[in-house]
């Protein structure tokens, strides 16, 4: 506190932003609720997942064979999301700053680059996956097994959600760009309430009708794609209403600026 330079700690002074706490809370609390309400939704397809297996699996089985195939196929989704997070960070980090410098037709050329990026980093660990299925899931223990053994069973819910969800793969990371691209415009709330609707009130809602008609991991596993498409596709239409409006706005802060100076 003694050291008069630029850099200079001051007890007296240290106080809430409020401005600052506002935003932190603005941004960073739908977020938090968005993952919290993520898990509840996931608890249902896990639930799912728990019936479907009791209804396969022989009474007094050693192990749970859909749950096996399950998590070890889940695992192996982890990497991939993990290559699709990276970039839904960059999609944040990048639009806040053009919106800021007031560039908002780079926001345009950030969209569709992160788009572009994560949709080819999961094509490729999807197809990566797929093709290497045997060997990635051997490190589970994971193997073929006789027809209608626990392992044959385990083996082959694997490869359904590889299926379903490792070949779509790319349709999640464009919705999360999506979402990166929203919290960038200062649109966090308007993300989280997408995401809620989209995702996890279509999947109960699913799991409810469709699951409920027709209780197999082909059709549990369908709400995946489906719910990223709709969340992805309702992202997209938002942004694009976002940016035509702050174009025009700019366009017309632009002619009241030239014809003031004129």
């Amino acid at each position: 506190s003694r050291d008069e330079g630029a850099c200079r700690f001051s007890p007296k002074k240290l106080c809430l932003d409020r401005h600052a706490l506002g935003d932190i809370v603005r941004i960073g609390l739908p977020a938090g609720v968005q993952g919290a309400l993520f898990s509840f939704s996931n608890m249902l397809i896990t639930a799912s997942i728990l019936q479907i297996n009791n209804a396969v699996a022989p009474t007094g089985s050693a192990f749970a064979p859909v749950v096996k195939g399950n998590s070890a196929a889940n695992s192996l989704e982890r990497f991939a999301y993990m290559a699709q997070n990276a970039v839904y960070q960059a999609a944040v980090t990048l639009t806040s700053q053009n919106v800021g410098a007031q560039k908002y037709r780079r926001v345009w050329r950030v969209m569709l680059c992160c788009y572009a990026l994560t949709a080819c980093i999961s094509a490729t660990f999807g197809l990566g996956v797929l093709i290497l299925q045997r060997p990635l899931l051997a490190l589970y223990d994971v193997t073929p097994g006789e027809a209608g053994s626990l392992a044959a069973i385990a083996y082959d819910t694997a490869r359904t959600r590889i299926l379903f969800l490792m070949l779509t793969c790319p349709l999640m990371a464009i919705m999360d760009a999506g979402c990166g691209v929203l919290r960038g415009l200062g649109r966090s709330l308007l993300s989280t309430a997408i995401s809620l609707v989209g995702v996890c009130a279509f999947r109960i809602a699913w799991i409810y009708t469709a699951f409920r008609a027709s209780p197999t991991l082909e059709v549990l596993y369908a709400s995946y794609p489906i719910s990223w498409a709709l969340t992805a596709a309702a992202q997209l239409t938002c942004v694009c209403l976002i940016l035509h409006n702050l174009l025009k706005r700019s366009h017309a802060k632009d002619l009241t600026t030239r014809k003031a100076q004129v």
